[in-house]
C-alpha cells in the first residue's frame, strides 16, 4: 500500500482517519477490452493516500461522482461503464455513484455501496458483468459503517469493516472492528472476527488454506485514559497493539503470529507464505510448519503483489535517500535489488504502480522496473 501507517493512538487520530477512510469509497467495473480474471479470486488493493485500486491491468479511481480506469495497456483512462448509450448519471451505471471497490472473480466484478438501505450504516452488495454492464442487486448487509479490506475466494467474500458510531448516529469511546463472511452460493452470512477497542483497526486481510490472516492494530486505553493521557507516548506506546492475527475458518479459534507489527500495509502471500514487518526486521511466516523467519534485518514495506503469488517485493529507503526494492520469488531466494526514487506500492507480473513526488500516478512494465531500466510512463 502507500504510506506508512504506523498508528498513533489519540483521539485527533480518530477524526483524522475517518476523514480520509470515509472518502475512500468508490464504485468500480471493468472495461472489457483490459480486464482478465483468472481462477484463483484475489483483492483489487487500494491504495489510501491517493484513491487508486490496483489490479493486473490497471488502476480505478473515483474521480467526483464517476469513477475512471486507468488502462496500463495504452495508459489511457476510461470511465469504468460499457453499457451502450449510458449517460452516467444515475446510479445504473456501474460507475455513478459512492460506493467501495472490492474484489472480482471469473464473472465480474464485486462491490458494496454503503448507505443505500433503509438503515444509516446498511451496506449492499452487487455484481457487475466482467463488460462493466448488468448491474445485480446480491445482498444487504446491516451495522458495516466502514469497510477497510475484503478478499474473494472459493465462492466466499471476507469484508473487514469498522463502526465508529452506533446506531443512533453518536460516536462511540471504542471502534467496532471485525470481518463478516458471505458465501455466494447459500447466500448465507458468518461472523469471523469482531473486537470493540479504543482506535481499533483492521488494515489488511487475506486467506490461504482454510486460514484467515489479519493486519490489525488497537490499544487497551480506556476512553478516559485516551484522554488523560493523549501527550504521554510512553504510556500510549505500552497500551498500543499491533499484531498479525490467524483465524481459523473452521472453528473460528484465534491466534497470534505476531506481535509489534510495524507497517499496518499488505499482507501478501507469497508460496507458502505471509510476509510482514516488524518494528525488528521483515518476516515470512511459513503457513505449513506455523513458524516465521527473518528475510531481511531492514524495516522494509510489504508491497502487495497484485494477482500473483510467486513474487514479492519488499522496500526501504537506503543511506543515499533512495528507495531499495528488493524481489524474492516463493522459495524467500533473493531474485533482483534496484534502486528508484519512485514510490512503488504495488505490483502484477507484467506492471508496477508507483507514485512520484507530486503524487502523480505512474506505471511501468515489471521485468523493466526491477532491471533498473526507468522506463516509467503516466497515464494520459
Amino acid at each position: 500500500m502507500s504510506t506508512k501507517k504506523y498508528i498513533k493512538f489519540n483521539k485527533k487520530y480518530i477524526f483524522s482517519l475517518l476523514t480520509i477512510i470515509v472518502c475512500i469509497f468508490v464504485l468500480f467495473a471493468m472495461y472489457k477490452k483490459y480486464y482478465k480474471a483468472g481462477n484463483r479470486i484475489l483483492p483489487v488493493q487500494y491504495s489510501q493516500n491517493i484513491g487508486y485500486w490496483f489490479n493486473e491491468k490497471g488502476a480505478f479511481k473515483s474521480e467526483g461522482i464517476l469513477t475512471y480506469f486507468y488502462s496500463a495497456e495504452d495508459g489511457k483512462r476510461y470511465i469504468a461503464c460499457n453499457r451502450n448509450g449510458c449517460n452516467h448519471d444515475t446510479k445504473e451505471c456501474p460507475a455513478y455513484g459512492s460506493n467501495t471497490a472490492i474484489t472480482y472473480d471469473n464473472t465480474g466484478i464485486y462491490y458494496v455501496s454503503i448507505g443505500e438501505g433503509e438503515g444509516p450504516f446498511q451496506a449492499t452488495l452487487y455484481h457487475v458483468d466482467i463488460d462493466g454492464d448488468n448491474k445485480e442487486k446480491i445482498h444487504d448487509f446491516k451495522s458495516m459503517e466502514i469497510i477497510t479490506d475484503a478478499v474473494y475466494i472459493d465462492n466466499k467474500l471476507y469484508i473487514a469493516y469498522q463502526n465508529t458510531l452506533d446506531k443512533n448516529g453518536n460516536t462511540m469511546d471504542e471502534n467496532e472492528v471485525g470481518i463478516l463472511e458471505y458465501d455466494i452460493r447459500t447466500k448465507r452470512e458468518r461472523h469471523i472476527f469482531n473486537i470493540k477497542k479504543n482506535n481499533a483497526y483492521i488494515s489488511s486481510i487475506n486467506v490461504n488454506k482454510g486460514k484467515l490472516f489479519i493486519l490489525c492494530a488497537y490499544s487497551d486505553m480506556t476512553y478516559d485514559e485516551a484522554v488523560k493521557y493523549k501527550n504521554n507516548k510512553k504510556f500510549i506506546d505500552s497500551k498500543s497493539k499491533y499484531l498479525l492475527l490467524r483465524v481459523d475458518l473452521q472453528n473460528l479459534r484465534e491466534k497470534v503470529i505476531a506481535k509489534k507489527i510495524f507497517y499496518l500495509t499488505n499482507i501478501p502471500i507469497v508460496g507458502n507464505y505471509i510476509i510482514y514487518a516488524k518494528d525488528n526486521g521483515t518476516y515470512a511466516y511459513n503457513m505449513d510448519k506455523e513458524n516465521s523467519k527473518m528475510i531481511s534485518h531492514k524495516i522494509c514495506e510489504v508491497l502487495e503483489n497484485i494477482s500473483t503469488n510467486n513474487e514479492v517485493i519488499i522496500s526501504n529507503t537506503n543511506e543515499s535517500g533512495k528507495r531499495e526494492y528488493v524481489c524474492y520469488n516463493k522459495y524467500l531466494k533473493k531474485k533482483r535489488k534496484v534502486e528508484s526514487e519512485k514510490y512503488c506500492v504495488g505490483f502484477s507480473e507484467k506492471y508496477v504502480y508507483l507514485y512520484d513526488k507530486n503524487a502523480n500516478l505512474l506505471y511501468e512494465k515489471t521485468n523493466d522496473f526491477l532491471a533498473g531500466k526507468n522506463e516509467v510512463r503516466k497515464f494520459k
